[in-house]
């Protein structure tokens, strides 16, 4: 290349002289019109790209390679270079200049083109993952069943490597499918999910439909049992499925014995026994078959229980059969036998083994099942005492006076007597009053005493109260009464005695009233008030009575508050109420506000349950909404108690006084030293008057009517 410069440049320099010289070789004219020859174009470099390259091994990648030429052209010369790589081992490179990585280090790639080279260095790095494939890549599992899936992973040398514990497994949606770290996969939920395995950036995929729950295994029970000839026996099917639920599939069985002509089974698993031997019987769903074992026993004996039996006439006795079968087995015939009893007028027996003695005298009974026959006596005895009644059951005497009475039993049979002369007589106190041997009580001293007539174990009794003299006449006092719901009252029953006396006899009469659901009454005459009504309390004694009028009102509940004395102290007032469940039932708390001027400022209602409390504040409750929008300083709350069956919204527009509701205040109080007291005081209560039951109603409809969403209090927290 060297020479070939040379030569170029002593050319060059001779033609400039000739043309400083006017000519070369000819004349001067002639040789100055003469064309200069072009310069020659020569190869100045061979480039190779790109000049360093990395590749994976087993990767390769498509060299170029470019001539320079001194004219500043250039040509791709990358299929007609002489293309070749070294180490071999590293790299290869196709004739065409696609360079392959063979083995991890380094290595040159070499253009060589008209004598010139160029020259590229290659860095072959390890194989690389370039693809991951997840098996198997469709798949089906019913839900709570697991499956293994597999992740392969391979590299760009063409190697292949498992890659399932190293790659990230994830499953979309998640909610279908469970899956671990190590690719287990378990279905979750009926759907479709996507299941993606991923490492080095490379991911592989599957798909996976997750199906119903299969079903794993039948169990039918019971798994043993007998059941004699002309018997059945239900058996169910109960199937496992992969989700661990289990299913009633008795119905959805088919059913079958082997051998039939032992036992036979019908669509629901009903087993019935035809003759004596040994059956497996089956319950097939769904490729799955559960079994049992059913053993047809013969029937050998039957034994009636108890034998022999005795019981009086008029009474009931149960009998039980058992049957013995040929393999040991023991079964209750009771329900199944045929009873019989002969004579039948001595004793009756019906279809589930129940005797009853009609007659006195002897009887035989038989339980027949299946051609076998159980047999037992039984003696009917005469009829026992069940019961003594004594009457009159309570009676009033006067002091010497006497009064005969009678004790009437009764039999088991139905029967009755008196058995006045036979029975034992006692008196628990014989100084107030002393019984005879045949029932002739005589009253010694005033006072009450219990007198009872006994047979055997059998006990009646009754009261004696001994008077002074004779009653003439009953007062109860006091003969009229009202009474607010939840209240009580003693009424007292004097006895007007005949020889002009009167005595306290509220502990010995008999204490009633009409309608009944108005007043609770003690034995000692104590009323309590239970809801509004009107009722007759009567007392009785002796066969005299006499009875008072007794009103039952409805409750007011009333309690002062002091907002401004709350106010000044920073404080608020609380009020509690509850229902003490008289009524068994819900009640609306009907809450009226009235301002220092007997106002109404504000009102609402308020459900309160059996034995719930509610808790009101003064400030936020009770003077946050008044209807002049300015709360009273001061004033009072009443409080009824109202039936919301007949009022379901609570509103104290409406009023049906029912039930008993009780409250507590919690007031904040100005002393005189100027300082602050709390104090918690009760609701006081007074009855609640027609007219002013009215009144409440009608003053808050008014303020519900013109307040326009003012004039409402709330209820509070609690129930």
């Amino acid at each position: 290349m060297f020479a070939h410069s040379i030569r170029t440049f002593l050319a060059l320099s001779f033609v400039s002289l000739c043309l400083l010289l006017s000519g070369c070789g000819g004349g001067g004219s002639q040789a100055n019109n003469s064309p200069v020859p072009p310069k020659p174009k020569t190869l100045t470099q061979v480039s190779v790209s790109p000049q360093t390259l990395t590749l994976a091994k087993g990767t390769n990648h498509q060299m170029s390679a470019m001539a320079l030429f001194s004219d500043g052209s250039q040509q791709d010369i990358t299929s007609t270079a002489a293309w070749s790589a070294n180490p071999a081992a590293s790299v290869s490179v196709t004739t065409g200049g696609q360079a392959t990585a063979m083995a991890v280090g380094t290595g040159q790639i070499s253009a060589k083109y008209q004598g010139m080279t160029g020259n590229a260095s290659i860095t072959v790095t390890a194989a690389a993952l370039s693809s991951i494939a997840v098996s198997p890549n469709q798949s089906s599992v019913p839900v709570g069943v697991s499956e293994q899936l597999s992740a392969m992973g391979t590299f760009t040398d063409g190697s292949t490597m498992d890659l399932t514990g190293t790659v990230t497994w994830t499953a979309t949606p998640a909610t279908s499918v469970a899956l671990n770290g190590a690719g287990m996969l378990k279905g979750m939920a009926v759907g479709t999910a996507q299941v993606s395995a991923q490492s080095q950036g490379v991911t592989g995929q599957a798909s996976v439909t997750v199906m119903p729950p299969a079903l794993v295994s039948i169990a039918v029970t019971p798994n043993q049992s007998d059941v004699p000839v002309a018997s059945t026996e239900q058996l169910t099917a109960t199937g496992s499925y992969t989700d661990g639920s289990a299913a009633n599939i008795t119905a959805l069985a088919t059913w079958s014995t082997i051998p039939a002509a032992f036992a036979t089974v019908n669509a629901t698993g009903m087993v019935s026994g035809i003759s004596v031997g040994n059956v497996q019987v089956s319950a097939a769903y769904q490729g799955k078959v559960g079994q049992a074992l059913v053993s047809v026993p013969n029937l050998i004996f039957i034994t009636v229980t108890p034998n022999p039996s005795s019981l009086p006439k008029g009474t009931d006795e149960q009998l039980t059969a058992t049957g013995l079968y040929s393999d040991g087995f023991k079964s209750d015939l009771t329900q199944l036998a045929l009873w019989q009893t002969n004579p039948a007028s001595t004793a009756t027996i019906n279809d589930t083994g129940a005797l009853k003695g009609m007659a006195v005298g002897p009887a035989h009974i038989t339980a027949q099942y299946q051609g076998i026959t159980g047999n037992a006596s039984v003696t009917v005895a005469p009829p026992v005492l069940v019961s003594i009644a004594v009457t009159p059951g309570w009676s009033a005497v006067a002091a010497g006076a006497s009064e005969q009475l009678t004790a009437t039993g009764t039999f088991s049979d139905g029967s009755t007597k008196d058995i006045t002369p036979s029975a034992q007589w006692a008196s628990y106190q014989a100084t107030i009053a002393s019984v005879g041997t045949h029932g002739n009580t005589t009253g010694n001293s005033m006072g009450t005493t219990g007198i009872s007539a006994a047979s055997g174990t059998v006990i009646g009794g009754a009261e004696v109260t001994v008077l002074s003299a004779a009653i003439a006449s009953l007062e109860v006092v006091p003969n009229t009464a009202t009474m607010g719901v939840g209240g009580s009252q003693q009424f007292l029953a004097i006895a007007h005695l005949k020889n002009g006396a009167t005595q306290d006899v509220s502990g010995d009469v008999v204490w009633s009233s009409v309608p009944s659901n108005i007043l609770s009454l003690t034995s000692g005459g104590m009323a309590g008030a239970v809801q509004v009504g009107s009722t007759k309390l009567t007392a009785s004694a002796g066969g005299v009575s006499n009875s008072a009028a007794v009103q039952v009102v409805p409750e007011l509940a009333v309690n002062y508050f002091d907002l401004a004395a709350a106010q000044a102290a920073g404080s608020d007032g609380t009020i509690r109420v509850t229902n003490p469940g008289l009524t068994g039932a819900d009640l609306c708390a009907m809450f009226y506000v009235y301002d220092q001027n007997q106002e109404l400022s504000e009102c609402c209602g308020c459900v309160v349950s059996p034995n719930g409390l509610r808790t009101l504040s003064l400030v936020s409750d009770f003077n946050s909404d008044p209807l002049t929008g300015t709360p009273p300083a001061r004033g009072v709350i009443q409080m009824v108690p109202s039936d919301p069956a007949a009022n379901p919204t609570c509103n104290p527009s409406s009023l049906a006084p029912r039930g008993v509701v009780l409250g507590w205040s919690s007031n904040v109080q100005l002393l005189n030293s100027g300082t602050f007291q709390i104090s918690e005081e009760k609701f006081s209560f007074a009855p609640l008057v027609g007219a002013e039951q009215q009144e409440l109603a009608g003053q808050c409809g008014a303020l519900q009517q013109l307040g326009s969403g003012q004039g409402v209090c709330t209820c509070g927290t609690g129930d």
